[in-house]
């Protein structure tokens, strides 16, 4: 008589951190497995889009390119020694984190470039205030709920109709999310 024994294995529990690369246009996600010691050391990731296979390793990792942006990506994790695997699907979004903010302005009513426009960014609902500074420090500009309403003038003396002179100015954008401020420069020409 032959006697089989079968060991339970446990499913594989993992969560997801994602960063990206804005100059290379890449999304690199992570997974974390929460179970690790129930499970084997030989664990095996696989990444498929649409039912596609498009990466598997050893590795806790994939790096997604720009191709990938806003697409629905499934994980399938496998304990190699019980079998037993995992799955689970998110989107790729790395165009959230980057952010296409206009390095120049120049308010001089030919259309182009003539206000700071923050409205082509899909979580602009999320920004809450934007402040802008001059090179010494000093607040020029600042409206809460803010999509496109600066075009270069001085609020810092009470009237809105003064434009600044050229030159680099400074801008804080913050957001109800709670995401981190973006912090930068934009150069003010004529």
């Amino acid at each position: 008589e032959t006697v089989i024994t079968v060991e339970p294995g446990a499913l594989p529990e993992f969560e997801f951190e994602t960063s990206f690369s804005c100059e290379f246009q890449e999304a690199t996600v992570d997974v974390a497995v929460l179970n690790a010691d129930a499970l084997s050391n030989d664990l095996y990731y696989s990444w498929y889009v649409d039912g596609v296979l498009v990466g598997e390793s050893e590795d806790p990792f994939y790096v997604f390119s720009e191709e990938y942006s806003d697409t629905f990506v499934t994980l399938v994790v496998t304990d190699l020694v019980s079998l037993c695997e995992s799955s689970t699907s998110i989107e790729i979004e790395p165009y959230l984190a980057c952010v296409d903010i206009p390095q120049g302005l120049s308010p001089n009513g030919d259309g182009f470039n003539d206000c700071l426009q923050l409205t082509h960014l899909e979580n602009s609902d999320d920004i809450i205030k934007a402040e802008v500074y001059n090179r010494y420090g000093v607040k020029v500009f600042e409206l809460n709920d803010y999509t496109n309403q600066w075009c270069g003038e001085d609020q810092s003396g009470g009237n809105s109709d003064t434009l600044l002179p050229v030159g680099t100015y400074y801008y804080v954008i913050q957001f109800a999310s709670g995401r981190e401020p973006i912090i930068s420069w934009i150069y003010l020409n004529y």
